[in-house]
């Protein structure tokens, strides 16, 4: 059964593992800056399309490890469930604690910590998404305008 540390202990690992994310998005977005006030150079373009793709890669794997997350819940709820027809087959009544058995009850903060977790992880997800595209659609002009490297 998961504790509150280990709940706190995913939480920084998600903080950790998306940090570098951020990174690149706000390097992403001064070497945008600069395109677009005509200081920068071929090379900040590259590494824009660079850094893009990285971020590309390290979101697909977040959203991997929040999928495994949610897997991991369901399998959580199919045992809880599970449980729970064992005990109503026992009359339905749970009179020794020594039963080991985890109802949903005892289930619940956790399950409300870790669906807090989820949602934050999947907002998260979503704000970077949305910085992904607001630099595509900025480097998408930069790319209408006349390329001086010809």
């Amino acid at each position: 059964m998961l504790t509150p540390q280990d709940i706190k202990l995913i939480e920084k690992s998600f903080d950790k593992k998306l940090k570098p994310i951020q990174i690149d998005i706000d390097a992403i977005h001064s070497r945008v800056a600069g395109m677009e006030t005509g200081y920068a150079s071929k090379l900040d373009y590259l590494e824009i399309r660079n850094l893009l793709t990285k971020i590309e890669k390290r979101i697909t794997v977040q959203d991997a490890r929040l999928m495994k997350v949610e897997m991991n819940l369901s399998t959580i709820d199919g045992k809880i469930e599970n449980a729970e027809s064992n005990l109503s087959t026992i009359n339905g009544k749970i009179t020794n604690i020594e039963v080991n058995m985890v109802t949903k009850k005892e289930f619940k903060p956790f399950r409300s910590k870790l669906d807090k977790l989820a949602k934050d992880v999947r907002a998260m997800i979503k704000n970077f998404d949305s910085n992904i595209i607001d630099v595509q659609k900025r480097t998408d002009r930069i790319d209408l305008l006349p390329n001086p490297w010809v």
